[in-house]
C-alpha cells in the first residue's frame, strides 16, 4: 500500500482505490513515511447502518483526502485541488 499511496502523493496518478483497511493503519503510513499530520476529519454522514467518511491529511507535498464508506468500503485517496 505505501507504494500506491507514494504515486498519489509524488503525483504519477491522481487518486487510487484502496481495499478496505483499517484507516489507523492507513494513517500511520501517511505519518511515519510521508510526514503527514494529524489527521483532520471533516465529515461524516450515518443513516443508522452506514458511515461514509472524508479524513484531510496535511502532507509536505500537500493537501490528501482519504474517503470512502465504513460499510461498503470503497476506500479512496486523492490529492485534494486547490
Amino acid at each position: 500500500m505505501k507504494e500506491l499511496l507514494k504515486k498519489v502523493i509524488d503525483g504519477e496518478v491522481e487518486s487510487i482505490d484502496i481495499t478496505m483497511t483499517p484507516i489507523c493503519e492507513i494513517e500511520d503510513l501517511l505519518k511515519s513515511n510521508f510526514g503527514a499530520e494529524d489527521l483532520e476529519l471533516m465529515g461524516d454522514e450515518t443513516n443508522g447502518w452506514q458511515v461514509d467518511f472524508w479524513y484531510y491529511f496535511e502532507l509536505p507535498e500537500g493537501r490528501f483526502m482519504l474517503s470512502g464508506s465504513l460499510h461498503y468500503g470503497n476506500f479512496k485517496f486523492s490529492k485534494v485541488k486547490e
